[in-house]
């Protein structure tokens, strides 16, 4: 039987961030709110993690019941996600400093092989909305149904691979982003996107 990739809940998502464990009961607090308006749930990871400076820090985020949804229930509630992220960002990291709030949010968007060897999708939006998934699964969900991938996720992946075929094809590349680019393109041809074969253009033209 086939999989229903648009109506399956198979994304991982969660909105949240990393405290020391004095700010843990504050932070919930001020996610309850939010939380609610999403018809999620609080999570505190209680183990934590120490960072660069040496601080044990933990994370608490609010995410959906069982942590996964649909591509199709991503694209209905995206933009009011992508509000609530911002206000999370204002309202708590930014608190008291508003005016050091970026007018742009970054987004990132990598892959990676995760420790059950499974080839992974992460987004990241403004540090605080993070997006995983199974990097096939994206890959087939952008194939069968393009328009779903590109307002649920906010990104082509089959974009994301010509851009890092053509940072190979430029005559003047550094070794560091050689190597990147090359990491990406292999990730994404063995999570089967379709392969391209740029044609090498002429050194002449290239020059001049």
């Amino acid at each position: 039987m086939q999989e229903d990739l648009e109506n399956n809940k198979w994304i991982d998502i969660n909105i949240g961030l990393a405290s020391v464990s004095s700010g843990i009961i504050k932070i919930k607090k001020n996610l309850k709110d939010y939380s609610e308006e999403l018809g999620w749930e609080i999570n505190v990871d209680n183990k934590g993690h120490v960072n660069e400076e040496g601080v044990r820090m933990f994370n608490i985020d609010i995410r959906p019941n069982g942590g996964k949804i649909s591509p199709e229930e991503l694209r209905e509630k995206k933009d009011f996600i992508e509000g609530l992220s911002v206000s999370v960002l204002r309202d708590i990291i930014f608190f008291g400093r508003e005016n050091e709030l970026p007018d742009k949010l970054t987004i990132g968007w990598f892959a990676y092989k995760n420790e059950d060897k499974i080839n992974i999708l992460n987004i990241i939006f403004g540090e605080v909305l993070h997006i995983e998934c199974d990097l096939k699964k994206a890959i087939k969900l952008e194939r069968e149904n393009p328009n779903l991938f590109k307002k649920a996720f906010g990104i082509s992946l089959k974009s994301w691979y010509k851009e890092n075929l053509n940072k190979l094809d430029k005559i003047f590349v550094n070794s560091e982003d050689k190597k990147g680019a090359e990491g990406i393109i292999k990730i994404l041809e063995d999570s089967g996107i379709e392969k391209i074969v740029l044609l090498k253009k002429n050194i002449l033209e290239r020059l001049f």
